[in-house]
């Protein structure tokens, strides 16, 4: 059971940092700054959500260029 958390809290964290860096650097204006801590929070504790909707959309954005 405690593998299991920490397995979630490990790839929320990596996913978290990873979601933050790809922002900062691709994103302008409001979206372009760094997350607060309330965003990051969210992001690690509900990253099968937030990732789930953002690979959804970058498909159908790399669908909408071709």
């Amino acid at each position: 059971m405690l593998t299991e958390v920490v397995i979630y809290l490990v790839i929320g964290t990596a996913w978290t940092e990873w979601l933050e860096y790809f922002c900062t650097n691709n994103l302008e204006e409001m979206y372009g700054e760094p997350f607060s801590l309330r965003e990051k929070l969210t992001h690690l504790i509900f990253w099968p959500i937030t990732m789930s909707i953002f690979l959804i959309e970058f498909i159908k954005n790399l669908n909408n260029r071709l």
